[in-house]
């Protein structure tokens, strides 16, 4: 009866997460982007990771305890796992983006250094531009062909897409164009300086990245070691391992297990997290 379950449980989890991969589009649309998006969408995206969290939980948890009662109680795991989906695409898009922000000052200079004019380099720049970056900054254009303020058009929508985006390299270049609009100035000089400041913050990013990555990654093998030992216990073991997850002592002892893992993890994170802030 147990093979049966775990065979149902895991034949759905393949299912779904075959769906998803098939419905997922290339790219990064621009729906995705900004908060313009329809609820409806952002919605589905949630649901949908957290039902693949919820399985994801359930069935380590049978493949762990083989309980029904830990099944059940692994069930809230699913927000975790969800939580963890959604920040990783938000990761991985802002660590592109970090990327594509060199791409964009240097293709600006570029075209100043050529001959166009600050205005003009914004409107020929865009065509060059990868995705989700070139979305955002046609989104950017759009912005500014129908503002209402046709002087400060262009500082205004770099600005509202900064603030849309979350993207906070767009404000140094609105602060380029704003002071630029106000006293004048050679735009090649500063746009020089910030792509010489981005690359050395670039540089900073992937070492810190490497060293706090070699960090988490020693903290999930930590993690999970109790529960691959307990796995192991299970299979290799059944007789021996059948009052932990079978009585009430054992469970306790999971549960507080569980508990402790959680706390230190989440102290390892929040200590990792400042060492990335103190950073930038």
């Amino acid at each position: 009866m147990e093979a049966i379950i775990a065979s149902i449980c895991v034949s759905v989890a393949v299912i779904f997460v075959a769906l998803r991969l098939q419905n997922k589009a290339p790219g990064v649309e621009l729906h995705d982007e900004y908060k313009e998006v329809k609820k409806s969408v952002i919605k589905e995206n949630k649901i949908k990771n957290l039902v693949l969290g919820c399985m994801i939980s359930v069935i380590l948890a049978y493949i762990i305890t083989g309980s029904a009662f830990f099944v059940l109680l692994s069930i809230p795991g699913g927000l975790v796992v969800a939580q963890w989906l959604n920040n990783r695409k938000d990761n991985a898009k802002r660590k592109l983006l970090d990327t594509q922000y060199i791409q964009i000052l240097s293709s600006l200079l570029t075209a100043m250094q050529s001959g166009s004019s600050p205005y003009q380099a914004l409107e020929e720049i865009a065509t060059g531009l990868p995705s989700p970056s070139k979305e955002i900054w046609i989104e950017m254009l759009t912005r500014a062909r129908t503002s209402d303020d046709p002087k400060n058009r262009y500082e205004n929508a770099i600005r509202s897409v900064a603030k849309d985006t979350g993207w906070k390299n767009l404000y140094y270049i609105e602060m380029a164009y704003s002071v630029y609009g106000k006293v004048g100035g050679n735009l090649v000089d500063v746009f020089q300086y910030l792509l010489k400041s981005a690359y050395e913050a670039h540089s900073d990013k992937k070492y810190v990245q490497a060293i706090v990555s070699t960090n988490k990654m020693s903290a999930l093998i930590i993690s999970c070691l109790p529960f691959f030992f307990m796995a192991m216990s299970r299979l290799v073991a059944p007789e021996y391992a059948a009052p932990l997850f079978n009585t009430t002592g054992g469970k306790i002892v999971v549960i507080v297990v569980l508990i402790m893992v959680v706390i230190g993890n989440k102290m390892v994170e929040k200590m990792l997290n400042n060492v990335v802030q103190n950073s930038t």
